[in-house]
């Protein structure tokens, strides 16, 4: 979608692995857990400049 987080302060949601989704009294620490954030807040990423290409 070539956007970037921008204003999300906070995540919409979080996804979690299946282990720690059946057990919700636990925090998941997984690398497999991810965050969703709103759309409409992400800004367009920014094109790198030629110094940096």
């Amino acid at each position: 979608m070539g956007l970037s987080p921008g204003d999300n302060e906070h995540p919409v949601a979080s996804l979690r692995c299946k282990l720690c989704t059946t057990r919700s009294q636990w925090s998941c620490r997984h690398p497999t857990r991810g965050y969703l954030l709103r759309v409409v807040l992400a800004k367009p990423k920014r094109m790198p400049t030629l110094a940096q290409e």
